[in-house]
């Protein structure tokens, strides 16, 4: 929705003009109820996540099928890692372009490169080819993630965790669709890889249009460019929308609190080591690098359970596939009635537990299954421990994004999350090598990801509680200056905007996340 600048001067002004009203993003958003507009940035966030997960989804399905099943096991598996490579690249690239041209601009350029280069990748006849359009496709994918952020941003935290939990469901509606796609096209005469991509490709369409249509620009990034009237021309937007009146949420004399001076960028990154926040940060980073490697790894060990191969075959069970990700929709559900409820913290915990007990019997039932006659029975025991396992990863991963959108102050979650995506990306890439690794059994891989999942749990407990907090509040009572985990308030975010020391400068990455 971008603002229309001066579509609230139509209201009738309930402020008058006066001494000037000093605000900060926070205090406005506060004052903007959850409504029709909200329900506007999630709608358009779903497509985008949907999008985003048949870019990803596509790429477990196609290699096998590329160049008439001829590549080797490597080359399919770089044709999947080549993807999340070029996220990495792209997550960097969508940082600085949004610090100078908006988040909203950035999301529409990655948004088209998305699209194009994922049409194009249906033409080409090459592995180089194919290698570069996938490469460009995941670069693309950097910046796509914007209206996460932006509901992040926008929803009132009562109902923020639930809220940003919803896109999960758009995710899940692409893992389902995606491996019918494939039973319509692939090994089809006259379809195969190339219709496959472009259908695949259709919802990062939709996603640029409706990008283009709703997203307004970010009052954070505005803010921090000086343009005040801009950001609180949205906010009012934002309000009439909700049949708010727009001069309560932004009174006429309205003046947007800036932090002070944009520090640098690397300055910034060094700032997540400072003392206060260097055991969460230590605590944090290890989990990003390993979620959406945990995510990913489930998938295709899933996949190659369904089928009975060993990931290198391309007769892929499509049907059994798409069924099986059905449990994507459960374990969103179980998040949503959870998160409040329950809590972040063992919420995610005992899903990453389960999680990893269930995939290291997956791992057990297929060896017993491979030495026994009769693996009728096996074969339905495996294959709804697939689903269940795969019901609680996509839990407890949903969970841990939300969760860390929350866990940390404004002053260094904008920068962290930049590595976090990087990290992640990284996993997602590592993920693609299980089967092509030298005498690695089947067993063997599904035992190591259900360790490291076990583990994550563990990790997890470290985790302060955010829920009914505020965007970043936790940290701020749970951790004390000597990286201590406490229980007190944190004064300093209080009196931060009328400070002019080196704690009031804003995260030059606001533009971006």
């Amino acid at each position: 929705m971008p603002s229309s600048h001066g579509s609230s001067g139509g209201k009738k002004k309930s402020s008058s003009s006066g001494s000037p009203v000093k605000l900060t993003i926070d205090d406005a958003l506060a004052r903007l109820e959850y409504g029709p507009f909200h329900t506007r940035l999630l709608i358009m966030g779903g497509i985008a996540t949907m999008a985003n997960c048949m870019a990803v989804m596509a790429s477990f399905f196609f290699p096998q099928d590329f160049d008439g099943g001829n590549l080797s096991d490597f080359q399919a598996a770089s044709l999947t890692a080549i993807l999340f490579l070029g996220t990495f690249m792209g997550v960097f690239f969508v940082n600085f372009a949004s610090d100078s041209f908006g988040r909203r601009s950035t999301f529409l350029v990655c948004a088209a490169t998305t699209s194009l280069f994922g049409f194009v990748g249906g033409l080409m006849p090459n592995y180089a080819g194919i290698m570069i359009m996938r490469f460009l496709v995941g670069f693309g994918l950097g910046g796509t993630n914007a209206p996460f952020y932006y509901l992040a941003e926008f929803v009132p935290h009562q109902q923020r965790g639930v809220t940003l939990l919803k896109l999960g469901y758009a995710w899940a509606l692409g893992s389902i669709v995606t491996p019918f796609l494939g039973l319509a096209t692939l090994d089809k005469d006259g379809l195969g890889p190339p219709v496959f991509l472009f259908l695949c490709s259709i919802p990062s369409v939709i996603s640029l249009v409706a990008g283009f249509m709703i997203l307004p620009e970010s009052p954070r990034w505005l803010m921090s460019k000086g343009q005040n009237e801009v950001a609180l021309s949205i906010l009012r937007d934002a309000a009439i929308i909700n049949h708010q009146d727009p001069w309560a949420i932004c009174p006429q004399s309205a003046h947007l609190m800036r932090g002070g001076k944009t520090k640098s960028k690397w300055k910034a990154i060094t700032r997540l080591f400072r003392k206060e926040w260097r055991r969460m940060i230590m605590c944090l980073l290890p989990t990003f690098l390993v979620v959406d490697f945990l995510y990913y790894s489930y998938v295709q060990l899933i996949h190659m359970t369904i089928s009975n191969t060993d990931g290198a075959e391309d007769d892929f069970e499509f049907v059994w596939i798409g069924v099986s990700a059905i449990a994507e929709l459960a374990g969103i559900a179980i998040a949503i009635f959870a998160i409040d409820r329950v809590g972040r913290v063992p919420t995610q915990a005992v899903s990453y537990l389960v999680a990893g007990i269930l995939i290291m019997g997956i791992g057990i039932g297929r060896n017993v299954e491979d030495n026994t006659t009769d693996d009728r029975i096996a074969t339905s025991y495996l294959f709804y421990l697939c689903f269940v396992a795969r019901m609680f990863i996509t839990l407890a991963t949903n969970v841990t994004w939300v969760h860390t959108v929350e866990i940390l102050p404004k002053k260094i979650r904008a920068t962290f999350h930049i590595t976090a995506h990087a990290l992640a990306s990284l996993g997602g890439a590592a993920s693609a090598y299980h089967m092509v690794t030298p005498g690695m059994k089947f067993s063997v891989v599904a035992i190591v990801v259900g360790v490291i999942t076990l583990l994550t749990s563990l990790l997890t407990w470290t985790f302060p509680e955010t829920k009914t907090l505020a965007l970043g509040n936790s940290v701020s009572r749970s951790i004390s200056r000597d990286g201590v985990f406490t229980n007190r308030d944190n004064e300093e975010e209080k009196s931060m905007l009328s400070r002019s020391s080196d704690d009031s400068t804003i995260d030059p990455s606001l533009g971006s996340l």
